[in-house]
């Protein structure tokens, strides 16, 4: 069955959504934007798949879309440049030492939201109320954003910010336009990891190293 194509989202209406975005998923909006990662993707980072070892990180998943026309034990890897390191920098810091937490977390904003209520209270807590803010009930929310969510949460917002709908799958679509109108056609496939199955191990690091450079110019 034939399915509408995918539009790209003006660059302006992604602009005048992310103030009306809690602080999370506007980092997430910011990433996808700057390295073309797919919605569930950036749900999915994790501290320990992100390697800080170089000037440009690498942040490997741990599954994806596309696994099975891999090669054998090959995992999609995405450049992380110098813009995408400042916005996970305070993210990464939190999850210090605890490889599989998910670096953005419906629970992690369920806490900051009490505490936030907490800081701006006007009159006196009582003793069960500073109970219950020292404590925010976290167990309800899930431990990562799924894709529907972040969807949702997008939407909203972009409601609230006066523009039309949109959802976070476009940004790749718009990732797309923007490299391609910088560097072309082939650097666009590259960075959006559009390899053909029969393409060798040789080649494919060829094209990671090309997107690393990318990376660091754009991200």
């Amino acid at each position: 069955r034939e399915v509408e194509p995918v539009e790209s989202v003006p660059g302006a209406d992604v602009d005048a959504t992310l103030p009306f975005l809690p602080g999370q998923v506007a980092a997430m909006v910011r990433i996808q934007r700057l390295t073309g990662m797919r919605p569930g993707e950036v749900c999915a980072m994790r501290f320990g798949d992100v390697d800080r070892s170089g000037a440009i990180w690498i942040y490997t998943l741990r599954t994806d879309k596309t696994a099975r026309r891999r090669a054998v034990r090959a995992k999609k890897r995405v450049p992380l440049g110098p813009k995408v390191q400042a916005i996970l920098a305070p993210y990464l810091a939190e999850k210090s030492g605890d490889r599989d937490a998910f670096l953005f977390s419906p629970q992690d904003a369920a806490r900051d939201r009490a505490f936030e209520r907490r800081r701006n209270r006007k009159t006196p807590l009582t003793p069960s109320q500073r109970k219950r803010d020292a404590e925010p009930k976290t167990r309800r929310y899930a431990e990562s954003y799924s894709s529907e969510l972040y969807g949702k949460i997008v939407k909203k917002a972009a409601e609230r910010a006066g523009v039309e709908r949109w959802t976070p799958n476009r940004l790749r679509h718009l990732y797309a336009t923007e490299v391609r109108a910088k560097f072309g056609l082939e650097a666009a496939q590259i960075m959006l990891g559009h390899a053909r199955a029969d393409v060798t191990q040789i080649y494919a690091e060829r094209d990671f190293q090309k997107a690393a450079q990318i990376a660091a110019e754009i991200g």
